[in-house]
């Protein structure tokens, strides 16, 4: 179904901070400091590691702090992020009978921490996923895959059971999709349920995560190393609040810069707060229940239709 989602962003260019009295040099308002903004959201991610991560915290923070092997624009559409291109027909990428997908990928990437992002990290993240003693939330699409090489440190090799869509869904991000992880850190651990990383990683993104303070928020701060080049702001403060009044009141108060996804029923409400700016759009929501029916409790049809 489609979602009416409103974001109020407080007119200062993505520039702002906490709130002051006094103009700050090169401030539109009295409450903004420059290039660092302030974002608040209901939800606190559960997890840092897409694989484990059930929250919508967890796969919108995951786009500050992880590159993808491609990504989506506005309108759905793949574009390289890691990769080169995006694997077609047409470019050599994807072979003549469906079933074999080759990813090449960006030299000079480099983690948070100095070491190179390679094809090496995708395919220590692709037996991850498979690992049955990770916990992973959905091997969906993963377990389309036959097998997976990587040749060499900027090239992958995906192997499919059957032609799938679903390779290049899993390459991307949201949903099932998961960025490559760092096997220079992770590879040694029998498993990644309870790693240090899922809760404090390093990046391969745009942003760093500088501090989580649990119950009240996260803060980021701009990677230097990340291969685009500095982000042009230099902090982002991701603000939990899980009241959506205390939210409101918050914009109200220039204490927060950004609110996304503002519900439907207090939309009319951000008409009455000034300094802010407005945009309605609809995006694609799904939403479903799947039960898993080998558990004994839900083996019995009654009890599957009483949840339904």
């Amino acid at each position: 179904m489609f979602l009416r989602r409103a974001v109020a962003l407080l007119l200062i260019a993505l520039s702002a901070c906490t709130k002051t009295g006094t103009p700050t040099s090169g401030a539109t308002n009295p409450w903004t400091v420059p290039d660092v903004l302030r974002i608040g959201d209901p939800e606190e991610p559960d997890n840092l590691n897409l694989m484990f991560g059930h929250t919508l915290a967890t796969g919108e923070i995951d786009c500050l702090l992880f590159s993808f092997i491609l990504r989506t624009d506005a309108d759905g559409d793949l574009f390289p992020d890691l990769a080169t291109e995006v694997p077609t027909l047409q470019n050599g990428g994807i072979s003549r009978d469906g079933k074999t997908v080759v990813v090449h990928l960006r030299h000079g990437v480099k983690w948070s921490d100095g070491a190179p992002l390679t094809a090496a990290d995708w395919l220590f993240t692709y037996h991850a996923v498979l690992n049955p003693a990770n916990n992973t939330k959905t091997n969906y699409g993963w377990a389309e895959i036959a097998s997976a090489q990587a040749p060499d440190p900027y090239t992958i090799v995906i192997h499919l059971k059957k032609p799938t869509v679903e390779v290049l869904e899993i390459l991307s991000m949201g949903g099932d999709a998961y960025p490559p992880l760092p096997a220079h850190l992770l590879a040694k651990l029998p498993d990644l349920n309870r790693a240090a990383f899922n809760s404090m990683p390093i990046s391969s993104g745009p942003f760093i995560l500088k501090r989580w303070v649990r119950g009240d928020s996260l803060t980021f701060v701009a990677n230097p190393l990340y291969f685009r080049g500095p982000p042009k702001l230099n902090e982002i403060v991701w603000k939990i609040v899980p009241n959506p009044t205390t939210l409101l009141n918050a914009l109200r108060a220039h204490e927060i810069d950004l609110y996304s996804s503002v519900g439907e029923d207090s939309i009319d409400q951000l008409n009455t707060i000034s300094g802010i700016r407005v945009t309605n759009r609809l995006v694609a929501w799904w939403q479903h229940l799947e039960m898993n029916m080998r558990q004994p409790q839900l083996a019995d049809a009654r009890v599957r239709t009483a949840i339904t």
